[in-house]
């Protein structure tokens, strides 16, 4: 018996899909927390990059995936992104990093919160 092993590569088109649904509903929060909160974010291609939009944009996804797939897969595929990215400005990963743990932080909260208050989301 043989033991097939998935590159990265691999890995990331198998995970396309549900990596593209993610980040469409993050952007999609992202837009509409700016419109209530009045975050600063930039314009064009690069509007939610290193700004506060991309703070929230970090902290959002991670807190989505942990509700949804659990802390483990979102801290490892948060980690998987910020290694396949390089960092152009010095301090943009620790930044990443940080806000990404924000977001599962948030998450687990949450959960606690659910488990005492049995309410659903």
């Amino acid at each position: 018996m043989s033991i097939k092993k998935v590159s990265l590569n691999g890995l990331n088109k198998l995970l396309t899909p549900m990596r593209n649904d993610i980040n469409e509903k993050t952007l999609e929060a992202t837009y509409k927390a700016q419109k209530k909160y009045g975050f600063k974010m930039g314009t064009g291609e690069h509007a939610t990059w290193n700004n506060e939009a991309d703070a929230f944009k970090h902290a959002y996804m991670q807190w989505y995936m942990t509700w949804h797939y659990g802390d483990y897969f979102a801290k490892q595929a948060g980690n998987f992104h910020e290694d396949e990215v390089r960092e152009t400005v010095s301090g943009e990963t620790n930044m990443d990093l940080w806000n990404n743990q924000i977001g599962r932080e948030i998450a687990q909260e949450m959960q606690e919160i659910k488990k005492k208050k049995d309410w659903d989301i």
